[in-house]
């Protein structure tokens, strides 16, 4: 009996570990893991949100801008200030100030959402032009025109932008940093804003700007696997989201063992210019 009792557990354990391998349970691919920080900037609030609920959310820090949407979030959070001459902060995963200001240079006009590759941050502006800055949310430098009002979100794995828009259209666009369109995904409205990519596992973010406090969760081949309202979100109008840009690996995280930490890939156009450190083990 005691080896019927061991040899179901072990098939058992088989199973569950060939339908990870395969992809996971049905609902694991809807499943939510990494924390999407957003940024509502009349109420000039920072939200997280995890598992479909508000966890918590803090205010911006003193002598800083009301808006600060321009995110770049990689083990800490640089803002920009939205408007030319406005500041933005440095926070940690937590809100708390680290003391630095980020002040918006002359070159974009008032900018709706951030991102990072982790050696440069990038901003879409009122126009839709997007900009490649420093680090340190300085040096301007004009990549592209993606149309109108809209979020941006980094994508390591072929050093690209996927740009969502506010209004004109349903689609949410991947470019290069010239601007050619590499392909494009249609989510069926428009007010498509926060759009962010988790790097955990490879999955597109956005806020329902017209369903406020409604969140969904793409596929980059146009798969929808989640749309939730977030109870205590419904006020907010979070324009701006990221995901942290180094996260711990819970899949494949492109052929990496799973628990190691998936830190960002250096994009080939930078290569030899900084040095690389080597990957180190997560938890």
């Amino acid at each position: 009996m005691l080896m019927n009792t061991v040899d179901c557990r072990f098939r058992i354990a088989a199973l569950i570990a060939g339908s990870l391998a395969l992809g996971g349970f049905a609902n694991s691919a809807a499943a939510q893991v990494s924390e999407y920080i957003v940024f509502s900037g009349d109420q000039s609030t920072f939200s997280v949100i995890q598992d479909g609920q508000l966890i918590r959310s803090w205010g911006v820090a003193v002598n800083s801008a009301r808006y600060q949407y321009p995110l770049a979030i990689n083990q800490t959070i640089r803002t920009m200030g939205a408007n030319e001459g406005d500041d933005g902060a440095e926070y940690d995963l937590f809100g708390g100030d680290l003391g630095s200001r980020y002040t918006h240079p002359i070159g974009q006009s008032r900018c709706w959402d951030g991102t990072t590759s982790g050696t440069e941050n990038f901003a879409i502006d009122s126009g839709g032009t997007v900009a490649r800055y420093d680090s340190n949310w300085t040096s301007p430098i004009i990549l592209f025109d993606a149309g109108g009002i809209g979020a941006v979100t980094y994508d390591p794995t072929n050093d690209s932008l996927w740009v969502s828009q506010f209004s004109g259209t349903t689609t949410v666009v991947e470019y290069d940093m010239r601007g050619t369109v590499l392909r494009s995904i249609n989510v069926g409205h428009e007010r498509n804003m926060a759009l962010a990519l988790d790097h955990a596992d490879g999955t597109l973010w956005l806020h329902d700007r017209g369903q406020r406090g409604t969140f969904e969760q793409w596929t980059k081949g146009g798969v929808l696997l989640t749309r939730r309202s977030i109870v205590g979100m419904e006020g907010q109008n979070a324009l701006a989201g990221e995901f942290q840009l180094d996260q711990p690996c819970y899949a494949d995280c492109d052929g990496r063992r799973a628990g190691h930490l998936r830190l960002p890939l250096l994009p080939e156009r930078l290569r030899g210019r900084v040095p690389i450190d080597p990957p180190t083990a997560g938890p």
